[in-house]
Order: C-alpha cells, then sequence, then structure tokens
C-alpha cells in the first residue's frame, strides 16, 4: 500500500492551503473594492438633484442667480462646481447616420465606480437638458466611496494572513499532537504494567513515520510483555526446581542412614548447582548477545570425544558416530559448540529405549557444516518443535525429572549455536524419534541461513 509519507502530506496541506487562500483573497479583494468602489444611491440622488436645479435656474435665463447658485452648491460641498454648455459645429460636410453627439462626458459617469487608491477626488459630470448642459462637480469628499477601504486593505493583507496562519499551525498541531499524545498514554500504561494498549490500530491510517513509529511502539510493547511473562515463569520454574531438590533433602535428613543421607544431599546440591550455573549462563546468553568467535575447532575429534563420555554414562544406549572429514571450524566457541552438542546427544539418550540407536551424523555441504543427533524416542508434537528450545518446556509425559532433566538444556544449546553463528533446529523421524540438527558456517562473515531439509529423517 503507498504511502504518504510525514513529510509529504505536509508539504501537500501547506501548498493547497497557501495556494486556495491565496486565490480566496484576491476573489475577495476583487469584490469588495468593486463593491467599495460605486457612489452610495443617496449620493448619486444627491447629484442628479443638483443638476436639477441648474437646468431649473437655467430655464429662467437668470445668469446672476445660475452664479449665486454654483457658489452657494460650491461652499456647502467645499468642491468645484462649474456649468458648461457645448455646442457641436461640423467642419466639414457629414453625412451623419444619427445625431452626432451622443452624450459625451467631460468628467466620470455617477455610475462609473471610483479609484480607490487615488487620493484625489474625481470629476464628476452630470449631462442634464437637451442643449449640451453639463454639471461638473469635483466629488464631494463626503460622497467619496470606499470610507473604510484603508482598514480593509490592511486587513486583508495582515490580519486574514496571520489569522489564516494561526489556523493552519492549529491544525497541524492537532494533526502531530493526536497521535503523540496516544503515545503518551500508552506510556503511562506501560509503566503501570499494563502492556496490552495498541496505539497503530487507531492511527493506521495515516500510513506515515508516526503510523511506523506507533507500530514499533506497539512490537515493543508486545515484546516487553512477552519477555516479562518468560521472566516471571522463569522464576516460578526455578522456584519450582529448586523447591523440589530441597525438599528430598530435608526428607532424607530423617533417615538413619548417615552415608546415604551425605550423598543424596550431594547429588541433590549438585543437582542444583547445575540449575544456578544453567540459569546464569542462560540469562548472559540472552542479555549479552554475546558473539563466541574466537576458536578454530577440529568438530570430528570434538564430536567423538563426546560420543565417547556419552558411551559411558549411557553403556545401555550403543550411539553410532558417521563422522566425515570436514575442514576445521573457524571462527567458533570449543566451550559453547562442545556443552551445545553434549546437551543434544545427552538428551537423546535418555529419550532412546535401552538397547536402540542413537546417530550422530557431521558433514559439510560447500561452507556450510552439519550435525545432526537422531534418537528413537517418542518424537514430539509438531506443534512443539519450537517449544522445546524454551527454558524449562516440559511435555506431560515427560516431566519426570529422570528423563525431563531441568528443562534448560535444549534451551542452553540454542543459546550457544546461535553465539556461535549458527541455528538450531528439531524434526521429527519416520517412523518414530526426534532429529536434531545444528547448522554451522565456516565463511568469515555471518550468514542468513536458509531452510536446509534434515537428510537423517528417517
Amino acid at each position: 500500500m503507498f504511502k504518504l509519507r510525514l513529510f509529504g502530506k505536509l508539504n501537500l496541506w501547506i501548498a493547497i492551503c497557501i495556494t486556495s487562500f491565496y486565490w480566496l483573497l484576491t476573489d475577495l479583494n476583487e469584490k469588495v473594492e468593486t463593491e467599495f468602489s460605486y457612489i452610495a444611491e443617496a449620493h448619486k440622488e444627491q447629484l442628479m438633484d443638483y443638476a436639477k436645479q441648474a437646468e431649473n435656474i437655467i430655464a429662467t435665463g437668470n445668469a446672476e442667480q445660475l452664479q449665486a447658485w454654483k457658489d452657494a452648491v460650491s461652499r456647502q460641498e467645499d468642491t468645484l462646481v462649474a456649468v458648461i454648455k457645448v455646442d457641436i459645429h461640423d467642419l466639414v460636410d457629414t453625412e451623419w447616420d444619427n445625431t452626432p453627439y451622443d452624450g459625451g462626458y467631460f468628467g466620470r459617469h455617477i455610475d462609473y465606480p471610483i479609484h480607490l487608491y487615488h487620493t484625489e477626488n474625481p470629476l464628476m459630470d452630470i449631462p442634464f437638458g437637451n442643449d449640451g448642459y453639463h454639471l461638473l462637480i469635483r466629488l464631494p469628499q463626503r460622497m467619496r466611496p470606499g470610507a473604510f477601504w484603508n482598514e480593509l486593505y490592511f486587513a486583508s493583507r495582515t490580519l486574514l494572513p496571520f489569522l489564516f496562519a494561526m489556523l493552519i499551525s492549529y491544525l497541524l498541531y492537532r494533526y502531530l499532537l493526536s497521535p503523540l499524545r496516544k503515545l503518551k498514554y500508552a506510556t503511562r500504561r506501560y509503566a503501570n504494567g499494563d502492556f496490552s494498549t495498541k496505539i497503530y490500530p487507531a492511527i493506521a491510517r495515516r500510513q506515515d513515520e508516526i503510523s511506523d513509529l506507533a507500530a514499533s511502539f506497539d512490537d515493543m510493547g508486545s515484546k516487553l510483555s512477552s519477555a516479562i511473562s518468560q521472566q516471571r515463569q522463569l522464576i516460578q520454574d526455578i522456584s519450582h526446581e529448586l523447591r523440589t531438590p530441597l525438599t528430598r533433602i530435608q526428607l532424607s535428613l530423617d533417615g538413619n542412614d548417615a552415608e546415604e543421607v551425605v550423598n543424596r544431599v550431594k547429588n541433590e546440591v549438585g543437582a542444583m548447582r547445575k540449575l544456578v550455573e544453567g540459569t546464569l549462563t542462560l540469562a548472559w546468553l540472552e542479555n549479552e548477545k554475546p558473539q563466541l568467535n574466537k576458536d578454530s575447532i577440529e568438530l570430528p575429534s570434538l564430536i567423538e570425544s563426546i560420543i565417547e563420555d556419552a558411551r559411558f554414562e549411557f553403556p545401555s544406549h550403543p550411539i553410532k558416530g558417521e563422522l566425515n572429514e570436514i575442514d576445521t571450524l573457524k571462527n567458533s566457541s570449543h566451550l559453547a559448540l562442545s556443552q551445545s552438542i553434549e546437551n543434544i546427544i545427552r538428551n537423546a539418550c535418555k529419550y532412546t529405549p535401552e538397547g536402540k540407536e542413537v546417530l550422530v551424523k557431521l558433514w559439510q555441504q560447500q561452507d556450510d557444516i552439519f550435525i545432526e543427533v537422531a534418537d528413537q524416542g517418542p518424537g514430539i508434537d509438531e506443534q512443539h518443535l519450537e517449544d522445546i528450545f524454551k527454558p524449562f518446556f516440559r511435555l506431560e509425559e515427560s516431566r519426570d525429572r529422570e528423563k525431563g532433566g531441568f528443562g534448560l538444556g535444549l534451551a542452553l544449546s540454542k543459546r550457544q549455536v546461535e553465539a556461535c553463528g549458527g541455528r538450531i533446529s528439531a524434526h521429527n523421524r519416520n517412523p518414530q524419534g526426534l532429529l536434531i540438527q545444528i547448522e554451522l558456517n565456516n565463511c568469515k562473515k555471518r550468514k542468513n541461513f536458509s531452510s536446509t531439509h534434515p537428510e537423517n529423517l528417517k
């Protein structure tokens, strides 16, 4: 889905708003200026009345009365007033279709607009009668249109843009602050231990950097919730695992055989020590995410040594090794890898019935090195193949400590292999059994492993 990023949105919105406001303001100014440019109807009637008065006086033929009237109007309106007569004489012989005089004007007609930007008032021309008479009067100041035009012009050029800019700023503020308020609300919920709050669904339509931030925030909340849940579960599991040997120690102290009590206490203390050491190692691997790549390892000899130890520990299990000659594994950790392989082989022996074979294979394909450990136990439900690498994960049928261990072995193996730059996976075999595969890469650079199907599923 196309995402219009925040920068593009803001630019587009601002450009649209400024352009729209410019055209709106221009159109508004033109309309207001035009409306304010015309003389008021009452003033038009006054000017027409002056022309009618002049016409009546001229009709009497009294020139002195006309002069007195002109002087009186001039004083009253404080402006120039004149009464003229226009005679048109054709100086050449012309055949006119119509009367040549069509009422031309020597000043501005009272129905025409007045220029609001000129400081001097225009000369108005009001023709009257049929003999070419005109009343010329400079528009009185009181009749000049656009009384508040300067104020309106100033407002349209300063106040309206200022208010528009404030409106745009407020809308942008609301647009940007709304999701940030949701983030603030969510952080408060997180601070109170509630990680169920989700922000992204509420602002997903934005499809910009802020919605990406919300998605990352929700993802962080989910991971925090999962981490806290795992931590709580880990504490519960450790408490359970420690409670069991402590209970056995307490019960053994009631026995009468001192030597048996001492041996039992030693066993239980050793088991608790391994539990604590394994838990600390697991916590270090998960929290520090170390890169263990300082050793070079001859894997055939290392695995053969581990197999020999396992044969001694599980004498009733035939352990077969098919170890091909491979290149020396570089940039790895001898300790982490040996502990990981040992845990996997011991786990396979625990779940394989006595007399049944455990198969360990080693081979190389280009730069990839594969280690497989296959048992003949009951296998694992497909839905739990990933879960067995979680700390203290147990299946109901294998919760017995004699087989189930403390639930840290495979979890440690997974973290140790990953710290060495590899990966580990589990697969069911046909007709039964479980296969654990370790895939390592012998390149100097870490690689992204592609899915490799184990060869030894049968």
